[in-house]
């Protein structure tokens, strides 16, 4: 069949969809993620797409992001000041802020994105070995 895997995905069932999803997602991404995590020493420092593009965790990433550098200081915020156009900025960040509802998703619909996140978490449990959960608990992300 020549079908693109979004005219595949259109027309399949949603348990097939999560499926096929979800293996794309284990293999190209997290099979990596978890075998570069399993290497890294402690200079490495992971972050969490949510707390990048949230304005209002922003400011608390910049100094965990220099506590990792410099951890002999005890208190970075007393040590290191953030700088004044980052700080402008974020406050013209947070003012515009919007609560997300699923950009990213395929609906906004509520209902529909509990229903596929339920299956995501079915489907992780019984065929995936808890990866994506494992996952999310070794980086401290969010569910998404």
């Amino acid at each position: 069949n020549n079908r693109s895997l979004c005219q595949y995905l259109k027309e399949e069932s949603e348990e097939t969809g999560i499926l096929v999803t979800m293996d794309i997602a284990l293999s190209r991404w997290y099979k990596g993620l978890i075998s570069y995590h399993e290497k890294a020493d402690a200079r490495t420092l992971f972050l969490c797409y949510e707390d990048l593009v949230d304005a209002f965790q922003q400011e608390e990433l910049f100094y965990r992001i220099l506590q990792h550098l410099f951890p002999g200081i005890d208190n970075v915020y007393e040590t290191f000041q953030m700088p004044r156009y980052m700080k402008n900025m974020l406050v013209q960040q947070q003012a515009n802020h919007s609560v997300y509802t699923g950009g990213h998703a395929s609906t906004h619909n509520v209902e529909v994105q509990t229903r596929l996140e339920n299956l995501v978490k079915r489907f992780d449990q019984e065929l995936f070995n808890d990866t994506i959960a494992e996952s999310n608990a070794v980086f401290s992300c969010g569910n998404d």
